[in-house]
């Protein structure tokens, strides 16, 4: 549990987060902090002047212009106070756009150099979407509780001083109760955290079921299958116990504070009627009366806004904390011994062996070799392993067991962003990105964005030819899918076939495609994967299939059950050798017999 446990860990905290606000808004810091300083100073000059304001009208001996020299500074000051809080407030508006985007940037760039193991964490997971949820107002919340204590703190301090002059005893009174209620709210604020910490998982499954309820992918599922009722009842549940905790939560707040607030006001009561028995005996002025008045209630007043502003601090704090541990993870090195290649020629699998949760083996001592003009085909049932192999390829994952070697050096030592660049890849579970068809194909290289002639090469290779115009030609700036305007939605094997596109795009050495063809009828599977047998013969080529009628025309076929190798050669060979390869093509055989006797039908 991540909770803030002392005062020195607040502080160094505190410092953390006041030198990561200085290097995002620079100079705009020092002048947010200067301005809320001339504010609270300004509203104590303010109180003297109207002091001197009263006691000049009071004092008979004043003559009519020199009120109105003072009533006309004391205007022209508020003049110049209203000025000051006008620009505080401009800057700490372009402060908080500052904060929001610099930190909700470092969050996403953070995310992006995570390893896939690390994506897979949940206790990782859960602070990312802590930190996503409330990125938009926590950190200049922190900010505006420092801003607060601050102009609180200068306040009490001046005010306190007027008072001092005149009734020293007062402050230990006034200032007493405030800091013996700070002990409760910190209390209360560490509780909260500790709520919302806990329950991280299950405001993940409430954004997730409302993401369902509220995105067009789900919406045929849940009316077909009549779930609208049971998610409905599902996320109100989840939200009612938060509503529950946080109403909690409140009440004690109310508490506290309605008890101390009582006993403050009977202070201040008591404080207020020795200033008016004071005027009464003549020893005040009326102005001086109104200024220790005034001074009393700026002291209470502050005095709750600093503990206020503490009380916030330290829950922002909390948040600011998860920011840190966050930021601060230590980042797999993908640069290995800095071994940089420019083309992947040969890849050997030496008694590999990977787990996922460390415990359960997913491959079993894998070994195989190919080299660059070869075409692999891998072929098992499902949950056999198959994609596996594909991320292990692609470095998704480091800690494997074995040697994984590329042209005859170990993949972890060599750097991953050249090695990355030498690869496309279509994975099971491609992106249907909801941009333009150019972009949703060349983000396959950003390096060579836009390449219509590029672009429309690939798009005849994956057959997306239901992409075409009138005239023939692809509309590249034609905007896909349906989350913004005069988009187009697509089918799921026409994603799949811009998806293949997007894979062609980059000129790789290695080219990996998980299940090319799980959306494609009949003839587009041909197509494609003819465009594709073409490529394989200039490149090292893998591609995962369940049919045994595409992968007997590769040159190898590694066939894989429960993540062990039970063969792997021609399809020739495993037709003689390989039991489970045969149990596949005989499948293959019933189930081409099957659909070609619908055809016929």
């Amino acid at each position: 549990m991540i909770i803030m446990k002392s005062l020195k860990g607040n502080l160094v905290l505190l410092k953390k987060t006041i030198s990561l606000i200085f290097n995002i808004t620079g100079k705009n810091f020092f002048y947010v902090i200067f301005l809320t300083i001339g504010t609270a100073l300004a509203s104590i000059i303010s109180v003297l002047l109207f002091q001197q304001l009263l006691n000049a009208i009071e004092l008979k001996e004043t003559g009519l212009k020199e009120v109105s020299i003072i009533l006309l500074i004391y205007l022209l000051f508020n003049l110049f106070s209203d000025f000051l809080t006008n620009i505080s407030s401009y800057l700490n508006g372009k402060l908080r756009l500052q904060l929001e985007y610099k930190i909700n940037y470092l969050i996403i760039e953070k995310s992006s150099s995570l390893s896939m193991r690390e994506f897979e964490d949940s206790d990782i997971y859960n602070k990312l979407t802590r930190l996503e949820n409330e990125v938009a107002y926590r950190p200049f919340q922190t900010f505006q509780a420092l801003l607060g204590i601050i102009s609180a703190f200068v306040t009490i301090i001046l005010s306190s001083i007027i008072l001092l002059l005149w009734k020293p005893y007062l402050i230990v009174i006034l200032l007493l109760l405030p800091f013996l209620s700070l002990y409760y709210y910190l209390k209360i604020a560490q509780e909260n955290f500790k709520i919302h910490f806990e329950r991280s998982n299950s405001e993940r499954e409430a954004w997730y079921i409302s993401y369902l309820m509220t995105h067009d992918f789900s919406f045929k599922e849940i009316r077909m299958y009549g779930l609208k009722n049971y998610f409905l009842k599902r996320f109100g549940i989840l939200k009612a116990r938060f509503r529950d905790q946080d109403n909690n939560i409140n009440k004690k707040k109310m508490i506290y504070s309605f008890v101390f607030n009582i006993i403050q006001d009977i202070c201040l009561g008591i404080v207020v009627f020795i200033a008016v028995i004071s005027a009464f005996t003549g020893k005040l002025l009326i102005g001086n009366v109104a200024t220790y008045i005034r001074s009393i209630s700026m002291v209470q007043s502050n005095s709750q806004l600093l503990i206020n502003n503490i009380y916030q601090l330290y829950e922002s704090n909390l948040y600011m904390q998860l920011l840190d541990e966050f930021l601060s993870l230590e980042i797999e090195d993908e640069r290995g011994s800095a071994i940089e290649i420019n083309s992947i020629n040969e890849i050997e699998f030496r008694n590999v062996s990977f787990s996922y949760d460390g415990n359960k083996n997913t491959l079993k001592n894998i070994s195989f070799h190919i080299k660059k003009g070869e075409l692999l085909a891998i072929i098992g049932i499902n949950g056999s392993g198959k994609s596996t192999i594909l991320k292990l390829i692609c470095g998704l994952y480091t800690n494997y067991i074995g040697e994984i070697l590329i042209n005859g050096v170990d993949l972890k030592k060599i750097d991953k962003e050249s090695y990355r660049k030498c690869i496309s890849v279509l994975f099971q579970d491609y992106l249907k990105y909801e941009f333009t068809l150019g972009d949703n194909v060349s983000l396959g290289d950003v390096s060579n964005m836009n390449n219509s002639l590029r672009i429309n090469e690939t798009l005849e290779l994956a057959d997306a030819t239901f992409l075409k115009n009138n005239t023939g030609g692809y509309e590249l700036d034609s905007q896909l899918g349906n989350w913004f305007d005069e988009g187009t939605q697509l089918s799921g094997g026409q994603w799949q076939k811009v998806a293949i596109a997007r894979a062609y795009y980059r000129e790789a050495s290695l080219f990996l495609l998980d299940e090319p063809s799980s959306a494609l009828d009949a003839i587009s599977e041909k197509n494609v994967f003819e465009s594709f047998f073409k490529l394989a013969t200039k490149e090292i080529s893998i591609f995962i299939t369940h049919k045994v009628s595409m992968a007997k025309k590769s040159d190898k076929i590694l066939v894989i059950n429960n993540g062990v190798i039970e063969g792997i050669g021609s399809h020739s060979d495993l037709i003689k050798s390989c039991e489970v390869y045969r149990n596949l093509y005989e499948k293959d055989q019933i189930d081409s017999s099957a659909k070609n006797l619908v055809q016929i039908q």
